[in-house]
């Protein structure tokens, strides 16, 4: 209920058996020295990978018409439904809500801003998400977790940067599910799937971009856990070794230093 709202419109003709993926989270890097946090890590992912099947009771009434219909996302707070004609409006909505879920209902053309110290919970609901701006969504502050299956396309003809994922130094990205995260740029400049200049947490999905999948700017941190499929990870413009990508599992195609960033690959 946290990561996934379970509400939803269900026509008469629609499928009623679906797989509904469950997510929770699981602390690594526990433990108050580097062998044990090794040690533990080691315990932790012995359950990667396996299956657990659960039974979901749901409770339904019958309407008359659609109550999402012509809206693009919906927000949940505490159980409760409201729907949007705009991504942003939802994500307003959720306001300081800590959990609060913003679901997208279909597949929309905006750029989205997180910020206000907002801990969002974003729902792709297999829906895709896209723009031609600098950005597609930016955390501008406070934290935004996606879950499910869906895209987040950052596409255009620009001489500049095209991101689908930027995330400035006060905010914190958490990536979980099958999400594809794309930068696509037609023009000169380049096509960043996230770049990072503040914390990211990838647990899943598949980045790539025109030039770079991830790249993890100044005092940035990046982790990189295991189901992930990323295209080039790189420590770009950093001076220090502020800027940290730690990776304990996934398949990178590519991975490098362009500055004097630190990176820790325990696979």
């Amino acid at each position: 209920e946290t990561y996934l709202a379970l509400n939803g419109f269900i026509t008469l003709e629609d499928n009623k058996k679906r797989d509904i993926p469950i997510y929770w989270e699981w602390p690594l890097e526990t433990g108050s020295s580097p062998s044990e946090i090794e040690e533990n890590d080691e315990i932790d992912t012995t359950f990667i990978g396996k299956t657990m099947s659960m039974k979901i009771t749901t409770a339904g009434a019958q309407v008359t018409s659609n109550p999402y219909a012509n809206r693009v996302a919906s927000t949940t707070i505490n159980g409760e439904i409201t729907t949007y004609n705009t991504v942003q409006a939802a994500i307003n909505a959720a306001g300081n809500n800590q959990g609060a879920v913003v679901t997208l209902l279909d597949d929309i053309q905006e750029s989205v801003v997180i910020s206000a110290n907002q801990d969002i919970v974003l729902n792709m609901n297999e829906k895709t998400i896209s723009s031609g701006k600098y950005s597609t969504v930016r955390v501008e502050d406070g934290t935004l977790t996606i879950v499910g299956n869906g895209s987040i396309k950052g596409e255009g003809n620009s001489t500049n940067d095209i991101i689908a994922i930027d995330v400035r130094p006060n905010g914190v990205l958490n990536i979980l599910g099958n999400a594809i995260i794309t930068g696509l740029n037609q023009g000169s400049g380049t096509g960043r799937g996230i770049n990072n200049y503040g914390t990211t947490n990838i647990k899943g999905g598949n980045i790539s971009g025109k030039i770079y999948g991830i790249t993890n700017q100044s005092s940035g941190k990046v982790n990189i856990y295991y189901n992930t499929v990323i295209s080039i990870v790189c420590n770009t413009v950093s001076t220090t070794q502020n800027a940290v990508i730690t990776i304990y599992g996934g398949t990178i195609q590519s991975l490098y230093n362009a500055g004097n960033g630190q990176i820790i690959d325990y696979r």
